[in-house]
């Protein structure tokens, strides 16, 4: 299953307590849902713990085995530097770190292999409303090495998309 383009989303209803719980989408499909179980759920069913289930949709999976091939992939020998560039900004507390990470990829696929979410603070010393998020981005040169403009100009394509999309201010 190609586990980069997994996707956390928030759930709602009855079943799962909804801060702290979680389905997984690729596409849209829903892969799973895992999470502590709703205290009004347990309460009714006279439960004085906490308990924590998962449930895995296989039918979304099979598809990802039925092109499985028993070879594996070709070895791709890049042989230009990876580089590493590390992001942290003050988003509004609602915004979801997979908008971010998808808003990232967007920029340049062939470029950037890999956007991680790192670090994320909620707390007395920040704004109201304001959460920080940290992010890691790995770019991927293709055919040369990146010079330092190359890099930097990236890096402020990210900068300026990350504020103006979400309403987010770098940190320093």
């Amino acid at each position: 299953m190609p586990t980069d383009n997994l996707l956390y989303e928030k759930i709602e209803g009855q079943i799962y307590h909804p801060g702290k719980s979680s389905l997984l989408r690729l596409g849209k499909n829903m892969i799973a849902k895992f999470g502590e179980m709703h205290p009004i759920l347990l309460k009714s069913m006279d439960v004085n713990y906490k308990v924590f289930g998962f449930e895995i949709f296989l039918d979304n999976i099979s598809q990802f085995q039925e092109y499985r091939f028993t070879s594996s992939g070709g070895f791709v020998n890049n042989p230009y530097q990876m580089v590493e560039r590390d992001f942290a900004f003050l988003f509004p507390k609602e915004i979801q770190a997979n908008e971010i990470i998808k808003k990232v990829k967007k920029i340049d696929k062939n470029l950037i292999q890999k956007v991680t979410i790192f670090d994320v603070y909620e707390g007395n010393k920040l704004p109201d409303n304001k959460k920080s998020i940290a992010f890691r981005v790995l770019l991927q040169p293709q055919d040369k090495t990146f010079n330092e403009q190359e890099i930097e100009n990236l890096s402020q394509q990210i900068i300026e998309l990350i504020s103006k999309t979400f309403d987010a201010s770098i940190r320093k």
